[in-house]
């Protein structure tokens, strides 16, 4: 999937239309649901645990529409929606979401017994600093890219950065190996007939 391919999987819940795709501004919306009271009904504790958990129940779904949806669309209508939609719909949306998340580092390398887990708050709070950083986005920018989208972009900046200090030391190699230029051989003159004669 490209970068920059848009989402086109949008759901309708009382008239308001939800585009299914996971940026920064939902998984935001989603930890501070999970912080409120109306999400005692869910068992987790951090938006990775609820999008682990979106084939299991449509509680875990309607969480996700519902951040999606920035709290336009009350909680409870669309869980009662989601009893309506055919299979396939939830199919398409755990897609929709994966698209959005899961970024694959071609050049990455493989490290044995690499913890995979991370903290919430770390991931969000490292690809924000990063973001600003690196890639001067504004706060809005980075709510509204994806995790895929932006670690594309880092990966292509790293690559990028890489790149240039690679160029920087060949050119310093191939100075400091350069061949020396001959010696000029120094001719002593006798008296100035002899410096004139050799010019």
């Amino acid at each position: 999937m490209l970068i920059c391919d848009d989402n086109i999987l949008i759901i309708t819940i009382n008239n308001i239309k939800i585009e299914v795709k996971v940026t920064f501004n939902v998984l935001r919306n989603l930890y501070n649901f999970l912080q409120d009271d109306i999400s005692r009904e869910l068992d987790v504790s951090s938006p990775f645990d609820l999008l682990e958990k979106l084939n299991e129940d449509n509680k875990y779904r309607a969480a996700l529409l519902y951040c999606m949806s920035n709290g336009r669309i009350p909680y409870y209508d669309i869980k009662e929606h989601l009893k309506e939609l055919p299979e396939i719909y939830f199919k398409l949306i755990e897609t929709s979401v994966l698209n959005s998340l899961i970024y694959i580092d071609k050049n990455e390398e493989k490290h044995e017994g690499k913890e995979e887990s991370q903290d919430f708050e770390e991931y969000f709070n490292f690809l924000y600093c990063s973001a600003i950083t690196m890639l001067h986005f504004t706060k809005e920018q980075f709510y509204e890219t994806t995790p895929r989208e932006l670690k594309a972009l880092l990966n292509a900046y790293k690559l990028n950065q890489k790149n240039i200090l690679l160029t920087a030391y060949i050119e310093v190699m191939k100075s400091l190996n350069k061949p020396t230029t001959k010696k000029e051989e120094v001719i002593k003159a006798q008296d100035a007939n002899d410096f004139f004669n050799l010019i």
